[in-house]
């Protein structure tokens, strides 16, 4: 049996996408013959913590991280109802490791496993830079990476030399946006290839075994990690035009409770089955716009303003041009009724052909052998 442990954004986390891509990662590989994968348990925020000298780099960049950081330490609680949730699903659904490491204690692990994967979701951002998603941690046994993303579409060309020094120990690199292939491949990383969000590896009928389906009829869900009021307002007047309630999952809730109502609470069993049931999807959301695929929803996605001129898109527009669905990515000034109304186009041999190609490097990768790391 092939033992493999799996490190990403997983261990106390209350994001949808980032929790459900790490759930379906550990199952596509646990799929295969003679594997037995699991998450590692890991405290990501023990690295910023420990990068003091760089909180005001995060602070600007990454206000979110930080703010959970800032209410750990001086005790305020977070919404408990919320961590609940996902502890449950975590548990029932995810193999992990029962002990939790921080920042320097993985080395304790590096004989455990017989090769290790990084992967999906933003592990390789500049702006949090943690070595632990680079595998460095690791040293005579196989690093692969799965589906990893930089998280940005232009990379400031240090970090960028930074961030490839520390990819070319690897021996196999795939990642999910065309963007992050490119400038991998135009520093010196050979052999990148393209592969889908884990999410993708897992059919319909997969998730709809472990969704809540909700009792509520002709709905609109609604998930924005964005602050914007105006794409919300949108939201709220074509909702109100069909008759529609809104339900919204997004972490900060900017409607009143007359005009929608939150679900920011629930746990990714009811994400799903809210998407799932829904009549509309609208998202700024990269596993959201996923999952109206998987589900076969019509759904709308807004353009996220860029940050500090970092722009974020370029995720979605990978997998809205492969799934020949662009014309979904709209701005909150255009006029968006005629093409929410539109059934998509049946994506099912698309969606096959990249969960082929995901199982395939995933076999290639996990049953690689090299006489010397």
């Amino acid at each position: 049996m092939k033992k493999i442990g799996i490190i990403t954004y997983f261990y106390n986390s209350t994001n949808y996408g980032g929790i459900l891509q790490a759930y379906a990662l550990c199952k596509a590989l646990n799929s295969l013959e003679g594997v037995e994968a699991e998450q590692i348990s890991y405290d990501y925020d023990s690295h910023i913590v420990k990068k003091k000298k760089n909180i005001k780099l995060l602070l600007k960049r990454n206000v979110k991280r930080c703010l959970s950081l800032w209410i750990k330490k001086y005790g305020v609680s977070e919404d408990e109802e919320k961590k609940i949730a996902f502890k449950y699903f975590v548990d029932r659904h995810i193999p992990h490791t029962e002990t939790l490491y921080k920042d320097g204690e993985l080395i304790k692990i590096i004989d455990r496993y017989d090769c290790y994967v990084t992967g999906s979701d933003q592990v390789w951002n500049p702006v949090s830079m943690d070595d632990n998603f680079f595998l460095e941690f690791v040293s005579n046994k196989k690093k692969i990476a799965y589906a990893s993303s930089l998280g940005a579409d232009v990379i400031e060309p240090v970090l960028l030399e930074q961030i490839c020094k520390k990819i070319s120990s690897f021996h196999f690199v795939s990642v999910r946006e065309k963007s992050a292939k490119s400038m991998l491949e135009m520093n010196g990383i050979k052999n990148v290839e393209l592969m889908p969000d884990p999410v993708f590896l897992l059919r319909d009928r997969d998730w709809k075994t472990i969704s809540i389906i909700p009792p509520c009829k002709k709905f609109l869900f609604v998930y924005f990690l964005s602050n914007n009021i105006n794409i919300r307002k949108k939201a709220l007047l074509f909702a109100n035009k069909r008759g529609l309630q809104v339900y919204d999952f997004s972490p900060l809730f900017l409607f009143n409770d007359k005009e929608a109502i939150n679900c920011s609470q629930m746990g990714p069993e009811a994400f799903i089955g809210h998407i799932c049931c829904s009549d509309f999807c609208f998202t700024d959301s990269f596993h959201c716009t996923a999952f109206s695929i998987i589900f076969q929803k019509r759904f709308l996605v807004f353009e996220r303003e860029p940050v500090e001129n970092i722009t974020s898109n370029t995720r979605i527009q990978t997998i809205l041009e492969q799934m020949n669905l662009l014309e979904r990515l709209v701005t909150e000034s255009q006029e968006i009724d005629k093409l929410a109304e539109q059934q998509i186009g049946r994506c099912d041999e698309i969606i096959q052909q990249i969960r082929t190609a995901g199982y395939s490097y995933l076999e290639r990768a996990v049953g690689y052998e090299k006489e010397k790391y």
